[in-house]
């Protein structure tokens, strides 16, 4: 009887594992992030060791003209099945495929990207105060593992590639700009030890942040250089004497 309903009962699990893992994502998200971070679906086939996430969104901070700042339509993951039994869960690679990203600077140069990036710092460093002060370090040494520590994954590969970034100013009058960041590739993330959600989300979207921020300055710097380069040129050639001969 007993292993019956232990069989119900891993049946029930792994046919509620989807609206789990959407609960987890947009939980410690929205607390990481600071806005409501929401997923439209998630499928995982346990058994095939794999897993889809589509139509991840991180809206703005309030006062921005734009709804999202983040949208991540496919986010495909490989599990390693034996892992799921034990801490770190093993995810032998996660892609994310061409996420859209949009920076809007204000006249102040205060940006959406960089009040998220803001948030996921403090937020972040307030998980971890949170963790040490629940157990502190001699009874974490004590006491073994419990059931309410929070989820660990180590990542064998990590991928984020296709990133367009579109930047919009608010003190100017020209169409957005669209900004496209060179692929994201890292291996070993987490170790043996592993990483929880939110330290993942620092390392994901913190990660997509600051290259964003990156390398549209990069754009701008380099488009504002041809304009001045442009300028000077027609300047000079203005000025330029003709030579004897020339009429």
């Amino acid at each position: 009887m007993l292993v019956v309903i232990a069989i119900v009962a891993l049946v029930i699990l792994l046919g509620s594992l989807d609206k789990i893992v959407k609960g987890v994502i947009e939980e410690s998200g929205s607390e990481l992030m600071g806005v409501p971070v929401t997923v439209a679906d998630i499928n995982i086939n346990v058994f095939g060791g794999a897993a889809q996430i589509t139509g991840l969104k991180i809206p703005n901070p309030a006062g921005y003209t734009t709804e999202d700042a983040f949208k991540m339509d496919l986010i495909r993951l490989d599990i390693g099945l034996l892992s799921l039994l034990k801490s770190p869960i093993v995810i032998e690679e996660l892609i994310i495929d061409s996420p859209v990203v949009t920076l809007e600077v204000k006249q102040d140069s205060q940006s959406n990207l960089r009040e998220l990036l803001d948030n996921i710092n403090r937020n972040s460093e307030k998980g971890d105060e949170g963790a040490a002060e629940e157990k502190p370090e001699d009874e974490a040494k004590k006491e073994p593992a419990s059931a309410k520590e929070p989820t660990r994954m180590a990542f064998g590969k990590l991928i984020i590639k296709g990133v367009t970034v579109n930047v919009i100013r608010e003190s100017s009058k020209d169409k957005p700009v669209s900004v496209t960041i060179p692929p994201i590739e890292l291996t070993d993330v987490g170790g043996e030890i592993g990483v929880t959600p939110a330290k993942l989300g620092v390392i994901v979207v913190g990660g997509i942040i600051e290259s964003a921020l990156e390398n549209a300055l990069k754009e701008a710097l380099t488009k504002e250089a041809g304009k001045a380069a442009e300028g000077l040129f027609k300047k000079l050639g203005s000025k330029s004497p003709h030579k004897e001969g020339e009429e």
